[in-house]
């Protein structure tokens, strides 16, 4: 494959990490809404169902360390430069909480 189709390849797999972390955030704060006393004093353990956005972090975090190989090499800038914001954003909702800031 050449660079450009694994740019791509980059692209979509860090904006499908993005949305299922996402997706999982959401899920974890409507969980955090419905519980009630010792269920929300106890949610780390409750939140650990939700541990698969960590391994759609890692994916993230892999095409993020690839499309920065590819700026370094000075390959299309604009369309790596998009793989890379992607990626950050996929590794960002993945391994923070984000789901805390709304409540």
């Amino acid at each position: 494959m050449d660079r450009k189709k694994i740019t791509y390849l980059i692209i979509f797999v860090s904006f499908i990490c993005l949305i299922f972390s996402v997706r999982g955030n959401i899920n974890t704060y409507q969980d955090y809404i419905q519980s009630t006393g010792k269920t929300r004093a106890l949610f780390g353990l409750s939140e650990l169902k939700f541990s698969y956005r960590y391994y759609l972090g890692i994916l993230s975090l892999i095409g993020f360390i690839i499309s920065a190989n590819y700026l370094r090499k000075k390959e299309n800038r604009l369309l790596v430069s998009i793989a890379m914001l992607i990626s950050i954003l996929g590794i960002i909702t993945s391994f923070f909480r984000i789901w805390k800031i709304f409540i």
